[in-house]
Parts: structure tokens; sequence; C-alpha cells
């Protein structure tokens, strides 16, 4: 499974995981988490449909690079979640390896984030964060 966000970051976890996939012939889940839904009252409905077609734009650039890397592709997407939760909950449905693009956080402490110390900390499965 491997979390999108658009980022180039994310992006660049995709390609790793792409690569894994085709690499040992698996199939991918690509997962994105969205905070608003249709009926969300803290969105207007224009507000709603630009997060809607940026969500699906991303989808589409990553089954667009799955196609080119002949990895098959599942996507799925999770709202008014928080990201760590998402990803955990997928994670739990039986999946091999999460692969997740990652970027080091200012400090002396190795950081990535809120999302990606929680997953670390809880993730039934393997994981693999790709920093850029």
């Amino acid at each position: 499974m491997i979390p999108v966000t658009g980022t180039e970051v994310s992006r660049r976890g995709v390609e790793i995981g792409l690569n894994l996939a085709r690499a040992t012939d698996a199939q991918v889940t690509a997962l994105y988490v969205t905070r608003a839904t249709s009926n969300n009252s803290r969105h207007s409905p224009s507000r709603w449909r630009v997060t809607r077609r940026n969500e699906l734009a991303v989808l589409r650039d990553i089954a667009a690079l799955a196609e080119r890397y002949d990895v098959a592709l599942r996507s799925t997407t999770r709202a008014d979640i928080a990201p760590d939760q998402a990803i955990l909950h997928e994670a739990a449905r039986g999946y091999d390896l999460v692969v997740l693009g990652v970027s080091r956080r200012a400090g002396d402490v190795l950081f990535f984030g809120n999302t990606a110390a929680a997953v670390l900390e809880r993730s039934p499965t393997s994981n693999l964060f790709v920093a850029s």
C-alpha cells in the first residue's frame, strides 16, 4: 500500500513502491486521505468540488505511473479521518508493506513527522519510508 498526497515527496514514495511491485509482481493500493466530504458543513459545495477534483487528479497521476511501470493498481480513499489512522486502518486489511514518502523535519532527532511516527509505532505490517 502506498499513501499518496500529490506532493513530490509522496510521488517519490510511489515510484519506489511501484518499482518494488514490478520486481515482485505485486499489486499496489494507492490510499488518498481527504478531510472533506460532501456533507461536511465546514466546507462549501464549491470547496468540496475543488478538493474532489484535486483528489481525482492525484489518483489519475498515480494510475498513469502504475501503467507505465506495468503494475496492477487499486485506488482507495478515506475521508474525515487523520492520515495516520487511515493508513493504519488500511494496513490492517492485510498488506505486506506500506511505502510512505517522507521528509525529514528539523531537529536533533531523526523525525519524519507525526504521521510517519504513528505508522512506524503502530503499523501491523512492514514499513518503508522513502526520504528524498
